[in-house]
């Protein structure tokens, strides 16, 4: 199941059309295992602070298992 993180995010497949940078990237079972538990805002909290940790400056735009898209917010148009 493809479920958007952000709301109003782009795509996937828009942001690779719009040139936007997005990083594909994983995190561990037991974070996977939140989301199949049925607790989605505990899962997407752990997203959050997982990837704040490891991609100071990265959003999650997308997740569908076992693969998480990040965005480089970083970067200023």
């Amino acid at each position: 199941m493809t479920l958007d993180f952000i709301k109003g995010a782009p795509s996937v497949e828009m942001s690779e059309l719009l040139g936007l940078p997005l990083l594909k990237s994983a995190v561990g079972e037991h974070i996977w295992d939140l989301q199949r538990q049925g607790q989605p805002q505990a899962f997407q909290q752990k997203l959050v602070e997982y990837f704040s940790k490891g991609y100071p400056g990265w959003s999650v735009v997308r997740f569908e298992y076992p693969t998480v898209y990040l965005r480089d917010d970083r970067i200023k148009k």
